[in-house]
């Protein structure tokens, strides 16, 4: 008999318990039943072999009834399980399926000439705005249930909330969606993946989501550096309305946008926006991006047009080195401050960041518990330097009809591959003499400096 199924064994101790009950009485028990009977004198001492018992009547065998067990047993077993109407675990893999993202970017700095305004004393920057001063620039919690990959349909939506001081000035410039608030929705958005005859899938996502312009990211912990370009500042920070994004070949994946207005999640006038990306990743070492938009931006106005154009190319020649170039072109109508008329600005924008020293974090990486990871390689020690020129003509963008340059340069130093910690030093030059604060406050310095050391965390 096969004893290993723990059911095959419950039911033969069942089927064995009478017998054990018999034989279990206790040795001495004062019962006549269990005395033995007293010899009669001169029996031999050899005993008579003992008559086999005679079962009870109707009493089945022992081993008779331990088969037709086991047979019934089997016939369980084999019977396949019937699904349930629900699905299993239906439930159970929504929650096994979530990630938990969460950032953190602080930093304290200084304007090298020492204006007397602190808040907001360093003049067309958006993550470094604020001198002499620590500042808790972007803190995110996020929670996202990603979608397979798959020409198959699923679903998945991704929730982000940030905080900071950066926020104030990226996310929170719509007046009638937490206008001016330090907290607000840095992602929110459902999105759905069909499945298509073509054998790639199309995602349609509605909601709020980052800005696909630039190399800078209102993200922190991602960006190249600490200190974001022109570019980051006066391209759109957010974007919501309605996406779709399919992969047309191998490495070339095409975006289409149409919406609200950048930044605004309830509309602020009667026109939408259109957008896109065509981004290619399909030569090693390489990535490009095509990126667009077009529509009606201000405040109840139907009619002056802004659009922007940018080609992004990312280049990275080996692990420890990588090269970011950036070509932007807009205008927008009725936006001159010399007269209302058309507004044109662009430029372009170089970064290297080369890594000094490779490290390898040997830390299990898990999510919801499961582990995900076991060990990742980083650069433990890097030199991060841009370079960027800005022509705003007519000045729709910083308010003044200039151009500007800038030049940054620092080191990252990563503990582990999920922190870092940056120093970075940028000077700004403007041909417009009243550009950046003075010493007193007053705009009346053509140069502008600043130090700062910032510390971020992602995971």
């Amino acid at each position: 008999m096969n004893l290993r199924n723990p059911v095959s064994a419950l039911l033969v101790l069942l089927a064995l318990a009478p017998a054990w009950a018999q034989d279990s009485a206790p040795e001495g028990d004062p019962s006549p039943a269990s005395e033995p009977a007293p010899e009669a004198p001169g029996e031999a001492e050899a005993e008579a072999p003992e008559a086999p018992e005679a079962e009870a009547p109707g009493e089945p065998d022992l081993r008779e009834t331990v088969r037709r067990l086991e047979e019934r047993l089997a016939a369980l077993e084999s019977k396949p399980e019937e699904p349930s109407a629900e699905g299993p675990g239906v439930i159970r893999r929504a929650w096994d399926a979530l990630e938990v993202h969460m950032v953190g970017v602080g930093s304290y700095g200084i304007n090298v000439i020492d204006p007397d305004q602190r808040k907001g004393a360093n003049r067309f920057r958006v993550s470094d705005l604020d001198h002499d001063s620590f500042t808790p620039n972007f803190f995110k919690l996020g929670v996202q249930k990603p979608l397979s990959g798959k020409n198959e349909f699923d679903a998945g939506l991704r929730v982000e909330v940030a905080a900071g001081s950066t926020v104030e000035d990226t996310l929170s410039l719509d007046p009638q969606f937490l206008g001016g608030d330090e907290i607000n929705l840095a992602n929110a958005y459902v999105e759905v993946q069909l499945a298509t005859l073509a054998g790639r899938p199309l995602t349609v996502r509605l909601g709020r989501a980052y800005g696909w312009f630039g190399l800078d990211s209102v993200d922190l912990y991602d960006a190249p550096l600490f200190s974001m370009s022109y570019f980051g500042n006066y391209t759109p920070f957010t974007n919501t309305g309605l996406f779709l994004e399919m992969e047309l070949v191998d490495g070339l994946t095409l975006m289409q946008y149409v919406g609200n207005g950048a930044e605004f999640v309830v509309d602020n006038n009667d026109a939408k926006s259109l957008g896109g990306r065509l981004a290619y990743t399909g030569l090693e070492g390489f990535s490009f991006a095509f990126n667009w938009i077009w529509g009606a931006e201000r405040d109840e106005n139907v009619h002056d047009n802004r659009w922007q154009l940018e080609f992004d190319m990312v280049w990275k020649p080996h692990d420890t080195a990588s090269l970011y170039l950036m070509l932007h072109l807009g205008q927008e109508e009725g936006q001159a401050v010399n007269g209302g008329g058309v507004a044109k600005f662009g430029g372009a924008s170089v970064a290297v960041t080369y890594g000094l020293w490779e490290a390898k974090d040997e830390g299990e990486i898990r999510n919801f518990g499961e582990l995900v990871g076991a060990s990742e390689t980083y650069q433990r020690v890097s030199i991060l330097q841009r370079a960027s020129y800005y022509r705003d003509h007519g000045g729709a963008n910083t308010g003044l009809d200039q151009t500007l340059y800038e030049l940054s340069g620092g080191v990252e130093l990563k503990p582990t591959s999920f922190s870092w910690v940056r120093v970075e030093y940028r000077h700004d030059f403007s041909n417009r003499s009243n550009a950046f604060l003075g010493h007193r406050g007053g705009a009346t310095r053509r140069h502008m400096g600043t130090l700062f050391l910032a510390i971020g965390m992602g995971f």
